[in-house]
């Protein structure tokens, strides 16, 4: 089975075995031991290739850090002392360009590791044969191809993988982006069913980014294959009747420079039409026959128009816009009546006016080839701003998508039950820029951190020289500090400790942080929230080195080494087209531990100098929606006894019936099928 498939099954729970082996009885027990993995089932099939591929996934060979004794070598260490290692250090490396081998303390005192003897709960796994393998492969890539959201890197190259490696796939994606990327890399005209005419201009875009490097739709690098691809899909969609000529007209100047571009010969009437609409000097676009009614004061003439010219989704676009101009309730509740909304789209209308700014610049993001991109308003933006809505308007609002919602989705599925840790499990509602790995869950899902225990926070690379750890610090009105290389020297403490600054680990280099809850709050009252970041210090992006980051849950007091696989809470992959990336963060006040993981659109080498303000409302995400609030919503009926279930959310194993559909905590693809 391709590796790709091997390393994604693990991350839900399995590993895929070989065949029988005659001592697979010491590796179950080796991997219990070693990795803290109980195999509940498949037990037969443990190796010692499988024992290395755990030791490879969770980082059994991690090198050392710059402060090999990490983290009591590091506070015995005066500030003086800590300053003139940085110094010398970096006057090695950066000063006279010595890169060839880590560097270490050169203050640092000799040191004794003890055994390590922390107590870790154990983590199921089955071992799969690979026809089983197969068969959960198949269900996670039909659960992906039924998500209407767009897929992280790893979701899409597993479904890519596999249709490359089985000739086909179990159903047409959904996602119009998942669609826009499979025509892109295989030229497969049948995976468009999601596309309109319209969507053409994001296939050009996706070609022109993914093949030329280049977002610049005015300067087309097309080759003849790529023209032979777009023409191809323009003969589908026309044929297929899915012309959409007013949103086409909004993208005419692009479509203008395309078709020349690619020389389109109509083959029918339909296209003929097109092509002169295109290259005309009129414009079907309804936009000034609304702004005329809206200038005049007649909201529901400028809603028909717009509803009859371009159709529901276009209300909903617009909506804020609308509402602004709205007389009063009634004026509200004609434009929401002109509306099409999915599930999907109510639930984000809902979660977005439940976190409505209503004073200062907004922050807005999105992500575009995977990578999250924001933009705050500047003071012209918000001082020229067309959409102001009050308090009142935005309470009603909201209240009108929870109850369309809720009466949208009421009595979906059958019987439910509900772990209520799943009430703390966000809905995977914006991945396609989160990085893949063991213990990856929704963005904004928040985890209790558990008494007596600190987080060890990681990061270790090859072939770079340098990617920096660092912590940022926010206060709940958003003002930030840094703890990071440029200033732990001074900041090292018992709450917060730093394994030091690697600068030559192009061979292997690792860097740490280690938290301890009521310390770090003693020492820095006014902090409430961190956010650990990853950046590329050297001239290079996370997909052109190794890089691996994560977490571990390791005892105040810890013994063993610095890196103990057996902690590893979570360890993913970052191979971002970026030199940033957001990990997770730390609520201190509720001693939870929340989701970030993201790829930043971005060149920046140092955490600090970004706006990061904006991630404190992924801490709120789970008050307004999540996992079991919507299955709540969804279910005929929620029970208390699981085996009386159709559908059981759980974070740990339960008896259940054998023909329920169990979903656990990272098993998001089953949640997105239903987010579809």
């Amino acid at each position: 089975m391709k590796s790709v498939f091997v390393h994604y099954l693990f991350a839900k729970g399995y590993l895929v075995g070989k065949e029988a082996s005659e001592h697979a009885f010491e590796y179950a027990f080796a991997m219990a031991n070693m990795f803290g993995i109980r195999i509940v089932r498949g037990g037969e099939y443990a190796s010692e290739d499988l024992l290395e591929f755990v030791s490879n996934e969770l980082g059994r060979r991690v090198p050392p850090s710059f402060y090999r004794g990490f983290p009591e070598s590091v506070k015995k260490l005066s500030r003086v002392k800590r300053l003139f290692d940085q110094l010398i250090h970096y006057t090695r490396t950066y000063g006279f360009g010595n890169f060839d081998s880590p560097d270490y303390s050169r203050f640092e005192e000799d040191f004794e590791r003890c055994a390590f003897r922390e107590e870790v709960p154990l983590r199921d796994y089955s071992i799969l044969c690979e026809e089983e393998a197969k068969e959960v492969l198949l269900s996670l890539v039909e659960a992906l191809l039924n998500a209407s959201r767009p897929l992280s890197t790893e979701q899409y190259e597993v479904v890519l993988t596999y249709y490359r490696e089985y000739g086909k796939l179990p159903c047409a994606p959904k996602s119009k982006n998942t669609a826009i990327r499979l025509f892109v890399d295989t030229g497969v005209v049948d995976f468009c069913d999601a596309l309109w005419l319209s969507d053409v201009v994001k296939v050009c875009a996706e070609i022109q980014y993914r093949k030329y490097g280049s977002e610049d739709l005015s300067d087309l690098h097309l080759k003849n294959g790529d023209r032979k691809m777009l023409t191809a899909l323009i003969h589908k969609l026309i044929a297929d009747g899915k012309c959409n000529l007013a949103e086409c007209y909004e993208k005419k100047k692009i479509f203008q420079g395309l078709l020349h571009h690619i020389h389109l010969k109509p083959v029918n009437a339909q296209e003929e039409e097109f092509l002169q609409a295109m290259r005309g000097r009129g414009n079907g676009s309804v936009y000034s026959t609304v702004e005329r009614a809206l200038k005049k004061g007649d909201v529901p003439f400028a809603v028909t128009a717009l509803y009859e010219g371009k159709g529901g989704g276009a209300v909903l676009r617009e909506l804020n816009y609308l509402v602004s101009r709205a007389e009063d309730k009634n004026d509200i509740r004609f434009i929401l009546s002109h509306m099409d909304a999915s599930p999907l789209l109510l639930l984000q209308l809902y979660l977005s006016y439940t976190s409505y700014a209503f004073e200062g610049s907004r922050v807005f993001r999105f992500t575009k080839f995977n990578r999250m991109r924001t933009h705050r308003e500047t003071e012209d933006e918000v001082e020229s701003r067309r959409s102001r809505l009050n308090e009142e308007t935005v309470a009603f609002l909201r209240g009108y998508f929870e109850e369309k919602l809720k009466e949208t989705l009421r009595g979906k599925v059958g019987r439910v039950y509900i772990d209520k840790e799943m009430y703390q499990i966000a809905l995977p509602l914006s991945e396609a820029s989160a990085q893949g790995g063991v213990g990856v869950l929704p963005r904004g899902s928040r985890l209790p951190l558990p008494e007596g225990k600190k987080i060890r926070a990681f990061t270790y690379w090859e072939q770079v020289n340098d990617i920096d750890l660092a912590v940022l610090g926010f206060t709940r009105d958003g003002k930030c500090s840094e703890f990071s290389w440029r200033t732990m020297w001074d900041r090292q403490c018992k709450g917060i400790t730093f394994s030091g600054d690697q600068t030559a680990g192009f061979k292997g280099g690792s860097e740490y942080y280690d938290i301890v809850f009521d310390a770090f709050m003693k020492k820095y009252p006014d902090t409430a929230y961190l956010v650990f970041t990853n950046n590329v210090y050297s001239d290079m992006h996370f997909n052109q080195c190794v890089c691996r980051a994560g977490y571990m849950m390791r005892d105040v007091r810890d013994s063993g080494q610095v890196f103990e696989p057996k902690t590893v809470e979570s360890s993913f992959v970052i191979d971002a087209d970026s030199t940033s990336a957001y990990l997770f963060g730390i609520d201190l006040m509720a001693r939870e531990f929340v989701w970030l993981n993201m790829a930043n659109h971005s060149e920046m080498h140092i955490a600090a100098l970004q706006d990061a303000a904006f991630l404190l409302d992924y801490f709120r995400i789970t008050e307004h929606m999540n996992v079991g609030k919507f299955f709540e919503w969804m279910a005929q009926e929620v029970v208390t006894d699981p085996m009386e279930a159709d559908i059981v959310l759980a974070t740990h194993e339960v008896g259940h019936r054998e023909d329920a559909e169990v979903i656990r905590r990272f098993e998001y693809e089953k949640i997105l099928k239903y987010l579809g």
